[in-house]
């Protein structure tokens, strides 16, 4: 369940602060979202920021999803680090995977895996919506990579 960053009723404080962190984790996780927002109370309109952020995770979710068909949820099997504040979950289809990832901040951060793998598509929440947007993020948007690992370097 995600819930906007601010004006929840009845919620502690800390579900707030934890709104991107939840829309990122079900993002990767390639689950449902299921989005708990009343009309007045803990509603994503009285968060306009928030409400523009799950709408661009929602777009790149809806664009993601069907092409996660057939492919395996391997969780964190094959990353061998990533960088603090930064989750990742890698999807296995033979030799082609998919790694969806998000971060919290607009730091630059790292991803090892434990493969040699070649990115032939990546997008993020902004190239996913129908006019992408040429200003500068205010946080790192969810994103997709899908590659092929090299022949002899499969986890």
């Amino acid at each position: 369940m995600v819930y906007p960053s601010r004006g929840n009723v009845m919620r502690p404080e800390h579900i707030g602060k934890r709104s991107t962190e939840m829309i990122n984790r079900t993002y990767i996780n390639n689950c449902y979202f299921w989005i708990y927002d009343l009309e007045e109370d803990n509603s994503f309109f009285n968060d306009p920021a928030q409400w523009k952020y799950l709408k661009s995770v929602l777009l790149l979710a809806k664009r993601v999803r069907p092409a996660l068909a057939g492919f395996a949820f391997r969780d964190t099997n094959g990353i061998v680090s990533c960088d603090d504040g930064l989750s990742a979950r890698l999807y296995q289809n033979g030799d082609a995977y998919v790694l969806l990832y998000a971060s919290e901040s607009d730091e630059l951060k790292y991803i090892t895996l434990g493969f040699e793998a070649q990115i032939t598509k990546a997008e993020n929440a902004r190239t996913a919506t129908s006019r992408p947007s040429r200003s500068p993020a205010t946080k790192d948007l969810p994103h997709a990579a899908a590659g092929k690992a090299g022949r002899d370097m499969a986890p």
